[in-house]
């Protein structure tokens, strides 16, 4: 049962998506992740006074229980080499399997905690990509390729265009007013759906820490690699500046 909620969720999701785009607003991608998020904090929060697996001394474990077809048995007796279909007896291959159930329904039990506990930690890291993303998705993207043209060997600055000053000045810019207006917009987004404050501050936490990592990474690249004058045309805003931005 747990497994088909789970399953009924990313169906959901996937509707969510394929609704048309708001002219204005977040991502539909913003609005997907975070109505999965929801409603698995939702199952988490029934299931707790459940939480009691007899098998062991853990007192928060509700057992799960999922079922598989096992069609060994038919199979070996469809293909033994030995077998007596013809031959007139209580070991007559055709009367073994009418007389017997070739097919096993298997049980198999999981602890929803852990289950719950895993789908979660993967819907929230989703979560906090995208919606940091809205923000800096583009200056992340420049400074994974940044980083990784300066390791090669032979890096010269002056043949890669798209690493100059003046292309992470209009990058950086464009990244810091997102991040003045989006994340108005990304916070309001989580309040609609998560309506905890606690509980959002949480999920909130790794937004406001991709954006500053990411923002320090380019800081990082600019102190070594542009000289005086090209960290002047960068003109970086300050890590602190973002820090106060995101924790207004």
């Amino acid at each position: 049962m747990l497994f088909a909620c789970i399953e009924s969720l990313q169906t959901a999701s996937t509707a969510i998506l394929s609704t048309p785009v708001p002219a204005k607003g977040w991502s539909k991608k913003l609005d997907a992740h975070l109505f999965v998020v929801k409603h698995l904090l939702i199952l988490r929060e029934q299931t707790a006074p459940y939480r009691q697996n007899v098998l062991s001394s853990r007192s928060d474990a509700l057992n799960t229980k999922d079922f598989s077809i096992d069609f060994s048995k038919f199979t070996n007796v469809l293909f033994d080499s030995n077998a007596k279909w013809f031959e007139l007896s209580t070991n007559n291959t055709l009367l073994e399997l009418i007389t017997t159930v070739p097919i096993e329904m298997r049980e198999h039990e999981g602890d929803s905690r852990r289950v719950l506990d895993q789908q979660l930690r993967a819907a929230t890291f989703r979560l906090a990509h995208e919606a940091s993303q809205l923000m800096i998705g583009a200056l992340a993207e420049w400074i994974d390729q940044a980083e990784d043209e300066r390791l090669q060997d032979g890096f010269d600055l002056k043949k890669n265009p798209k690493l100059a000053a003046s292309v992470l000045k209009d990058l950086a810019a464009q990244a810091y007013r997102n991040v003045g207006t989006k994340f108005t917009e990304i916070r309001y987004a989580y309040t609609l759906y998560i309506g905890v404050p606690e509980t959002e501050a949480i999920l909130l936490s790794p937004v406001r820490k991709r954006v500053i990592d990411v923002f320090t990474r380019v800081n990082s690249f600019a102190s070594k690699t542009y000289d005086e004058e090209s960290r002047a045309v960068a003109a970086l805003p300050n890590v602190q500046q973002l820090v106060l931005m995101l924790n207004k």
